[in-house]
């Protein structure tokens, strides 16, 4: 039989042995019970990177299929409806649609080495990244309020994403028509709506890779959401909405002094 086990080195490091027995008390000169053993902590070091890695490609897989969903929706519907009127405008929603694939793309490449690598960041308007989210989602379902707009540094690609999945989520999970409203506050913004809400012992789940209460989803939306947000060095809380929905509240966020938009 093999078997493995930790032991501690004289040198108090622990380290993981492999051994393998045999009887041999039929040997007149051993007269006994053998058994070798041999050093693989290397070895389990190496199962266990790979394990990870693997886990990690199996993420962006995921994240691929999830958050490519939205602008590949936005131009197959524009296209057709392109091709119902011979409007333009469908055309340029259908290039915004393609630009922002090629966008998540770009930073999708960061998520094996490091989840929360957000990448170089820039001056940029909250109302600015909520508008260009608000293109990916244009639900008959769904209405944005911006109710006021502050400039900070954040990663635009990626905070767009937040946003994107944030009505995203608020939509999958209202059976009508829901509200979405952001803003700012002292420390942050605001993202809220006033779908069904999240229950309170649910809200330390819902930001747990694969977590979702709806057989067909993913559960990656909130997860991505929180990973970004601790890229960028932010907090983010679950609370109610005032209207009975949900409330996610960001704080952390640095605001440029005297520059609003």
């Amino acid at each position: 039989p093999t078997i493995e086990f930790r032991f501690e080195s004289p040198d108090e490091e622990w380290i993981t042995l492999e051994a393998r027995g045999r009887n041999m008390f039929d040997d007149e000169i051993i007269d006994g019970f053998v058994v070798i053993a041999r050093d693989i902590s290397a070895l389990k070091s190496k199962q266990q990177e790979l394990q990870q890695q693997n886990e990690h490609l199996k993420d962006v897989r995921q994240v691929i299929t999830h958050d490519l969903r939205n602008p590949i929706n936005v131009a197959a519907d524009s296209l057709a409806l392109y091709f119902q009127t011979e409007d333009d405008r469908y055309l340029n929603k259908v290039s915004d649609a393609l630009e922002r694939m090629d966008t998540l793309l770009d930073g999708i490449s960061s998520l094996p080495d490091e989840p929360t690598n957000i990448g170089e960041t820039e001056q940029i308007s909250l109302k600015d990244v909520v508008t260009s989210a608000w293109k990916m989602i244009e639900s008959d379902r769904a209405e944005l309020r911006v109710v006021d707009s502050k400039e900070f540094e954040a990663e635009p690609g990626r905070l767009q994403q937040v946003f994107e999945n944030l009505a995203k989520n608020a939509i999958e999970h209202s059976d009508g028509h829901v509200t979405v409203e952001v803003g700012t506050t002292d420390e942050g913004f605001y993202f809220q709506d006033d779908g069904p809400g999240i229950p309170a012992e649910e809200r330390d789940k819902v930001f747990k890779s694969g977590y979702s209460t709806e057989p067909d989803h993913t559960g990656l939306g909130l997860n991505i959401v929180k990973q970004i947000a601790l890229g960028h060095g932010w907090e983010i809380d679950i609370t109610d909405g005032k209207d009975g929905g949900t409330c996610f509240e960001f704080s952390g966020v640095t605001f440029q002094p005297s520059v609003y938009s």
